[in-house]
C-alpha cells in the first residue's frame, strides 16, 4: 500500500493549514480572514485563532486603521516560517513520487517486457498526468494525450499536446493507455474503435488489492 500516514502534507495538519494560511497571506496582504477560512477549508474562528498565534509568535503583523481594512504582512521570521513548510513539502512530494513508481512498478515492467516504449494517453486528468510522469522519469516516450474534452485540446500537459482523436492519423506509437478509472470501460471500447485498424493495442490501468498498479491489454 501507498502508506501515505508519514506525510503531513497530504491530509489537513496544523503543518499544512500554516502553509496554506502563509503562503495565501503573502500572495495577497488585503485578504479576508473568511477568504482564509474557505482557502484551508476550515471555521472562521479557527482562523483568527491561527493570526493570533503567528501575530503572537512574531511571524505576521497586522496594519490598518481599522478591522475592516486589516492587512496582514509577513515578517522575516514568518518568511523563513514559509520556506522551511515549502522545503519540507517538496522533501515528502519527492518520496511520495517515488512510492508511486514503486506502486507502479508492475506496469513499468509489464511494458518493457512487451517492448512498447512509446505511448499515446487517452485521458488528460489528474491520473493522466500521474501517469505521464512516472513514464517520463523511466524514458518512455509519449507522443500526446488525447481527450474527449474540446476545452483541453490544444493545451499541454509536460509539454505533451492534447489532441481530439481525429489529429492521430499520422502519429506513430506503440500503444495507447487508458489513464482514467471513473470512465475506463467506455474509454477503452472508444479507443479499440479507433486503433483496432492499426492493430495498436489499448492498456487499462488495474489496481490490485495491495494497490500496486498493472496494466491489461487488450486488442
Amino acid at each position: 500500500m501507498l502508506g501515505l500516514e508519514e506525510f503531513s502534507f497530504v491530509r489537513p495538519s496544523p503543518r499544512y493549514r500554516e502553509l496554506i494560511l502563509l503562503t495565501a497571506i503573502k500572495n495577497n496582504p488585503h485578504i479576508s480572514q473568511a477568504e482564509l477560512a474557505t482557502l484551508a477549508n476550515v471555521q472562521p474562528s479557527m482562523v483568527n485563532n491561527y493570526i493570533s498565534q503567528f501575530e503572537s509568535e512574531g511571524i505576521i503583523v497586522k496594519k490598518g486603521p481599522s478591522k475592516r481594512k486589516m492587512t496582514y504582512h509577513l515578517t522575516p521570521d514568518g518568511e523563513k516560517r514559509l520556506q522551511v513548510h515549502l522545503l519540507s513539502l517538496l522533501g515528502e512530494a519527492s518520496q511520495l513520487f517515488l512510492r508511486a513508481k514503486e506502486i507502479f512498478r508492475p506496469a513499468l515492467d509489464s511494458l518493457e517486457k512487451s517492448r512498447i516504449s512509446s505511448l499515446l494517453l487517452y485521458g488528460a486528468g489528474d491520473v493522466g498526468t500521474t501517469v505521464c510522469r512516472v513514464l517520463l522519469e523511466e524514458e518512455f516516450k509519449i507522443i500526446g494525450f488525447v481527450d474527449d474534452d474540446p476545452p483541453k485540446h490544444g493545451k499541454s500537459i509536460f509539454g505533451i499536446r492534447i489532441m481530439p482523436w481525429n489529429q492521430l492519423k499520422t502519429r506513430v506509437f506503440d500503444a495507447c493507455m487508458v489513464t482514467s478509472y471513473r470512465n475506463a470501460d467506455e474509454m477503452k471500447k472508444k479507443a479499440e474503435r479507433h486503433l483496432k485498424p492499426r492493430n495498436i493495442p489499448v492498456l487499462s490501468l488495474i489496481v490490485s488489492p495491495d494497490g500496486r498498479v498493472s496494466v491489461e491489454e487488450s486488442r
